[in-house]
């Protein structure tokens, strides 16, 4: 079996890793809400958060992209490595938190909800905000769209790539806006 050449490390970007700190913090801080006698201003920055996750999303891509943008979807190994990589960084916190939050409901004679979906990281797929958001964590649907970008990201990088060296900027932007009229489409479909 041919083994790909390997990769030079690429240099860090401080400036991202910077801005998607800001981003968490966004969403962490619109969850936990800040004390009443806080300023007008800090609540409505702490209520609008929920932007942080979207920002975190992007930001997450460009990570991505620029440290995977060479991932060949024919090689396995590449392949298997990218998604061992991802899931070791998100999934033990993720399982970690589902086992503790099952043992709790199971103290406190809860019934144990949807949660095959939440071990599958199916909760969001099925349309209820019962079963994606309020029975075990709620914020963890975050996790299912990571999940469904990551199992994506090595089919779809490589097109993008080619994609960009054949029509350069103008072919991204064209990508870009179908992909936004897309899902404009697709909510107002839903919607």
């Amino acid at each position: 079996m041919k083994q790909s050449p390997p990769r030079d490390k690429r240099p860090e970007l401080p400036a991202l890793t910077g801005v998607r700190a800001i981003a968490a913090a966004m969403v962490v801080i619109s969850h936990i809400r800040l004390p009443q006698n806080a300023p007008t201003w800090a609540v409505h920055v702490a209520e609008s958060g929920y932007i942080g996750v979207p920002l975190f999303f992007i930001l997450s891509g460009i990570v991505l992209a620029y440290n995977y943008g060479h991932i060949n979807p024919r090689s396995a190994r590449e392949v298997w490595n990218f998604y061992v990589a991802r899931g070791a960084r998100i999934l033990p916190l993720y399982y970690a938190v589902l086992i503790y939050l099952a043992i709790r409901r199971e103290a406190l004679g809860y019934e144990q909800l949807y949660f095959w979906r939440h071990v599958f990281n199916i909760q969001t797929w099925t349309g209820s905000l019962l079963a994606a958001q309020q029975t075990y964590n709620g914020p963890a649907w975050s996790i299912n769209v990571e999940l469904f970008f990551y199992a994506l990201f090595p089919l779809l990088m490589p097109l993008f790539v080619m994609l960009s060296k054949r029509f350069g900027v103008r072919g991204l932007a064209s990508l870009i806006v179908v992909l936004a009229a897309i899902q404009w489409a697709l909510c107002f479909w839903f919607f």
